[in-house]
């Protein structure tokens, strides 16, 4: 689903993580390589500034690979807003965004817990300097690492860049993660 500023496809830990291969202990949410959603997402651009992308999917994080035959309670909603605009032409821009990824789920204790994943996320480029920014806050979600759900996930990921000469362009990336089971 469309979710967050999407660099590199999604920031490391909202895309999987290391799942412990770095011995630092396994840390990442559920959208791993091969996990598949499948479903409707519609967007709009409007202004030229305002871009709206809202998408229904079946996805079920536990087995990121199984689409078919549809989980019956899997429903999952994904809602993306982002913002963006030249303040001065060719020299000044900016972009500022919000997603959410949610959907119902049953407890091994037979009690609903709600899959909440909010993202804000924003950029500025200011002639070859890019600076990108995304903090994602999750509510019962699964941890791909460890094959269970925490109670509550944090991530941030930093990235900056500068076109370093015509096809270079040099890259540094900050990325954290915290969950709390």
């Amino acid at each position: 689903p469309s979710f967050g500023v999407r660099f590199d496809d999604h920031t490391l830990y909202v895309k999987g993580g290391n799942r412990g291969l770095s011995k630092f202990g396994a840390a990442g949410l559920f959208w791993t390589e091969g996990y598949t959603d499948v479903g409707a997402e519609v967007g709009a651009t409007f202004f030229d500034h305002l871009s709206i992308q809202v998408g229904s999917y079946n996805g079920s994080e536990q087995s990121p690979g199984q689409t078919f035959p549809f989980p019956s309670k899997d429903r999952a909603l994904c809602v993306n807003a982002s913002f963006a605009t030249e303040i001065i032409e060719d020299d000044l821009s900016a972009m500022v965004g919000y997603s959410r990824y949610m959907r119902p789920r049953s407890s091994t204790s037979g009690v609903d817990a709600a899959v909440a994943l909010n993202g804000i996320y924003g950029g500025v480029r200011a002639g070859p300097v890019t600076l990108l920014a995304e903090f994602d806050k999750g509510e019962n979600v699964f941890i791909s690492g460890i094959g269970d759900y925490v109670d509550a996930v944090n991530a941030l990921a930093i990235e900056g860049g500068i076109n370093i000469t015509k096809g270079l362009t040099g890259i540094l990336r900050f990325e954290t993660y915290k969950d709390e089971p």
